[in-house]
C-alpha cells in the first residue's frame, strides 16, 4: 500500500519538477546555457593562443609589425573574453553605448560600439540560443536591411557608401542580436546601458555647470571627441531665443543635443523599468534633468505623449491613476518654471520660432529636393550625410520616414514607415499589459514613434542613435520577460515565516482515508 501511494505521489510530482526547471532557465545565477561547453572552450583556447603566438612573432618585424601584433593581440584577447565571458562583452557595450557613444578606438578608426556589437554576435553565435523564435518586428527590421541593401546596390558610388551601410546594418543589427539573449543577460545590458546614460547625463550637466567655454571635452581628443587639448575651440551648443538671446543646451558625450535628447529619454525608459526603489527614484531625476537641460523638444514631447498614452489605456487603479496625473502637473509645473525651458517649448511651431519655419521650407522643397532620387535615394557617404558643415547648411525635412526616403528611397521609405507600423502595434499590446513596467516601454515607444521620429532625424542620420533605436526596439518586444527577470527574488522562507514548512518526521508514514474537499481556486 505505501509503495502504491509513493509511486503515485512520485508521479505528481515529477510534472511540477519538470515545469520548475524550465521556468528557472533564464533565472538560475549559474544556468548551463550561459556558459560554453568545455570542449568549445578547450579548441577556442587552443586556436588563441595559436593566433597570440603569430601575433607576438608580427612584433618583430618593425614599427608597423610591432602595432599589427598588438593590435591582433588585443583583438584576440577580446575574442577571448567573448567565448570564455560574454557576460562582460554585453555589460560593456550597453554602458559605453550610452557614456561614450561617439568615441571611436584610438588608432584603429572603429567605434567602440561597432567592435563590442560584433564582439557581442560572436558570444551569442558561440552559446546556445535561448531565444530562437522569430518575433514579427525581427521580420519588419529585417525587410528594411534588405530593402537598404538593394538601394546601396544601386546607388553606391565608391567604399565609403559600402563602409557606411556595413556600419548601419551592424547598428541595426542589434535588435536580431538582444532578443537572442536570455532575459538575465538581456536584464544586465539594460542596467549597463542605464548606469552609461547616467553617467553620461551627469558629466553633461558638469559641463554645462563649469565648462563656460566649452573646452573640456577637448581632452578626449585621443577617444575622438573635441578639436585637441590644446586647439581652443569650444565645444558648446546654443539655443538662440526670439529676442536674440542664447542659451547653452546640455550636449556631452553626444555632441549633438537633439540626439542626446533621444539617448536620454530611452534610458528614462529603462531606468524606471529595469530598477527599483531608491536606485530607480535617483537615476530618473537624474536623467529627467539632464534630458530637460538639452532643450530637445523631441524628447521632452515625446516623454509628455508616453505619460498622456499610460493615463489613458493602461489598466491601473484610480488611485494610481490619480497620482500619475498628479505627478505629471508637478513635473510641467516644475519645468516651465525655468524661463528658458518655458520659452523653448511655448514658442514652438509659432510664427517667431525658426525651427517651424526651417520645417515648413523643407517640406515646400523635399518634392524638388527628391527629383531623380525617388527610387534609390541617395549614395550613403553623400556630403550632406558626412560632411559637418555641408549637413549643417542642408535644410533637410525633420522627419525620419521622410529623410529615410530622401536616403535610400520610395522602398527603404516604406520599410521604414512599415517598422513603425508594426512596432506600435507590438506596443499596444505591451500598454495593456498587467504590469506598469512593461506598459511603460510600450508607451514609450508609441509616443517615440509617433512624436520624436516625426519631428527629428537622428536616427536615421546618426549611427550610434540608429543603434539606440534598434536597442529600444528589443527591448520593447522582450518587456514582459526582461521586466519580470527585474524583480527582486523573494527571500527563502524560514521556518519562523508563515509559509515555511516543517520538515517531514521520522517514522512510518500513516494514511487518512478521509476524503478532504477540493482547495477553492485562486482569485486572479
Amino acid at each position: 500500500m505505501s509503495r502504491a501511494i509513493s509511486s503515485r505521489n512520485a508521479g505528481r510530482a515529477r510534472p511540477a519538477a519538470q515545469h520548475s526547471t524550465a521556468g528557472s532557465a533564464d533565472s538560475a545565477p549559474t544556468a548551463v546555457r550561459s556558459t560554453v561547453s568545455e570542449r568549445t572552450g578547450k579548441v577556442a583556447v587552443a586556436v588563441l593562443v595559436v593566433l597570440a603566438a603569430a601575433a607576438c612573432a608580427l612584433m618583430h618585424f618593425g614599427t608597423f609589425g610591432l602595432l599589427l601584433g598588438v593590435m591582433a593581440t588585443l583583438g584576440i584577447a577580446a575574442v577571448a573574453v567573448a567565448i570564455l565571458s560574454p557576460r562582460w562583452i554585453y555589460a560593456l557595450l550597453g554602458f559605453l553605448m550610452a557614456c561614450l557613444a561617439n568615441a571611436s578606438i584610438p588608432g584603429a578608426g572603429m567605434s567602440f560600439g561597432f567592435v563590442l556589437t560584433l564582439l557581442a554576435w560572436v558570444a551569442v553565435l558561440t552559446h546556445p540560443v535561448t531565444h530562437k523564435r522569430i518575433h514579427s518586428m525581427e521580420i519588419a527590421v529585417l525587410a528594411l536591411v534588405i530593402a537598404s541593401f538593394v538601394a546601396t546596390l544601386v546607388s553606391a558610388q565608391n567604399k565609403h557608401d559600402v563602409k557606411l551601410f556595413l556600419t548601419w546594418t551592424v547598428a541595426t543589427s542589434l535588435v536580431f542580436l538582444l532578443l537572442r539573449l536570455s532575459s538575465r543577460d538581456l536584464l544586465l545590458f539594460g542596467r549597463a546601458f542605464t548606469l552609461g546614460t547616467v553617467a553620461a547625463a551627469l558629466f553633461g550637466l558638469f559641463m554645462l555647470a563649469f565648462d563656460k567655454q566649452g573646452t573640456l571635452l577637448n581632452h578626449l581628443w585621443f577617444l575622438g571627441y573635441g578639436t585637441g587639448p590644446d586647439s581652443g575651440g569650444t565645444n558648446l551648443r546654443y539655443y538662440l531665443g526670439a529676442d536674440g538671446t542664447q542659451a547653452v543646451r546640455l550636449s556631452g558625450t553626444y555632441i549633438d543635443p537633439n540626439a542626446g535628447g533621444i539617448f536620454l529619454f530611452i534610458g528614462l525608459g529603462l531606468s524606471l523599468a529595469l530598477y527599483r526603489g531608491t536606485t530607480r527614484v535617483v537615476f530618473s531625476v537624474v536623467i529627467a534633468v539632464a534630458m530637460l537641460a538639452t532643450l530637445s523638444r523631441s524628447a521632452i514631447a515625446a516623454t509628455v505623449v508616453a505619460a498622456i498614452i499610460l493615463v489613458l489605456f493602461h489598466r491601473m487603479r484610480t488611485a494610481s491613476r490619480t497620482n500619475l496625473v498628479i505627478g505629471m502637473v508637478v513635473c510641467a509645473a516644475a519645468a516651465l518654471s525655468v524661463p528658458t525651458v518655458a520659452e523653448r517649448l511655448l514658442s514652438s511651431f509659432g510664427s517667431s520660432d525658426k525651427g517651424s519655419a526651417d520645417r515648413g521650407s523643407a517640406l515646400a522643397e523635399y518634392p524638388s529636393q527628391m527629383a531623380g532620387h525617388w527610387w534609390f535615394g541617395r549614395p550613403w557617404a553623400s556630403p550632406e550625410f558626412v560632411d559637418a558643415k555641408v549637413n549643417y547648411q542642408t535644410n533637410f525635412v525633420a522627419n525620419s520616414p521622410l529623410l529615410s526616403t530622401y536616403r535610400g528611397g520610395v522602398f527603404v521609405g516604406l520599410a521604414f514607415t512599415a517598422v513603425l507600423i508594426v512596432g506600435i502595434l507590438v506596443a499596444a499590446r505591451r500598454v495593456r499589459h498587467r504590469r506598469f513596467e512593461v506598459a511603460l516601454l510600450g508607451a514609450g515607444f508609441i509616443s517615440f514613434a509617433i512624436t520624436a521620429l516625426q519631428l527629428d532625424y537622428p536616427v536615421v542620420t546618426l549611427t550610434p542613435v540608429t543603434a539606440v533605436f534598434s536597442m529600444f526596439i528589443a527591448f520593447m518586444v522582450a518587456a514582459p520577460r526582461v521586466v519580470t527577470q527585474a524583480e527582486p527574488s523573494p527571500e527563502p522562507a524560514t521556518e519562523s515565516s508563515p509559509g515555511a514548512h516543517r520538515a517531514p518526521e521520522s517514522g512510518p508514514r500513516t494514511v487518512d482515508p478521509t476524503p478532504r474537499p477540493h482547495a477553492e481556486p485562486p482569485v486572479v
